[in-house]
This record gives C-alpha cells, structure tokens and sequence, in this order.
C-alpha cells in the first residue's frame, strides 16, 4: 500500500513537470532574399613567361686524394671470422701466398694496424705457409673483424 502511493506520487510529480510547448516553426528564408556572400579575392599579379635558363656547368672533378707515406702493400685475402679469446683470426686468402714471418697489415673500418706472421695454421696444423684459395688460422695482437683487408708489405 505504502510503495502504491509513493509510485503514484512519484508518477504525477513527472507527467506534471511534463508539459508540452508549443514549436514555433523556423523561418525560411529564400535564395534570393539572402545577401550575397562575399569572395575573398586576392589580387594577383600576371604570370611571366617562364624564361629558358643557360645550361649549369658541369661539376668539377674532386682532386685526387694524396697517396699516404706509409707503404700499402699487395691485397692478399680477407679476415672472415676472429676468435676474441684466443685472438686468432681465419683469413681466406684470394691472392699470393703467405709465409711464417711476413709483415702484414690487416685494414678494416676501425682498426689498423702491422703485424709479423708468428704462427699459420691450416685445420689444426702448423703450416710454413699457404696459398690462394685456403683458409688459415693466424694469431694476432689486436681485434681484427670480418670483412678486414690482409695486405702483404
């Protein structure tokens, strides 16, 4: 009983809040009675005739580099892997030959440096030299990566 009244309360409490108005209906204003918008116009000038320019001079060969006092050497292989432990090196030879106690210099992007042949080695055995083609074991002082030139001097 108690909740019926407090619905019907609740009920005619909203429907009376609940008034309807009136719509007043939009004026409609014709294409023709409307001012005219205004264009932002620029003023701008002509277009010229674009004019054939002389043809750009050919560039300039850069100087040639100055060729460094130190002695290069012969290409004689490339470093493929190294071992950092045991600072050895496996160098795949391309041309030439290398023996025990030759001066190479192995070059690479981030170190150079010269070093006398104290140990060669071909499948775990100690050689007394190598030839084109073969893969050696060299021991070296410094880190020498792959892709490093061997160059014989």
């Amino acid at each position: 009983m108690i909740f019926k009244k407090i619905f019907q309360a609740i009920k005619h409490r909203f429907h009376k809040s609940r008034k309807k108005q009136a719509r007043r209906p939009r004026k409609r204003i014709s294409k023709k009675s409307r001012p005219p918008k205004k264009k932002n116009r620029v003023s701008r000038k002509p277009l010229k005739k674009k004019q054939k320019r002389p043809p750009a001079p050919a560039p300039k060969k850069p100087a040639p580099r100055p060729k460094p006092a130190e002695k290069e050497g012969k290409l004689v292989g490339e470093v493929t892997h190294f071992f950092s432990r045991i600072k050895v090196c496996v160098v795949k030879i391309t041309a030439g030959k290398i023996a025990v106690g030759d001066q190479l210099r192995i070059k690479g992007r981030t170190a150079s440096f010269v070093q006398k042949v104290q140990s060669l080695q071909i499948e775990n055995n100690d050689v007394p030299w190598a030839g084109k083609g073969k893969l050696v074991g060299l021991k070296v002082d410094k880190k020498a990566r792959p892709g490093s030139r061997v160059l014989k001097i």
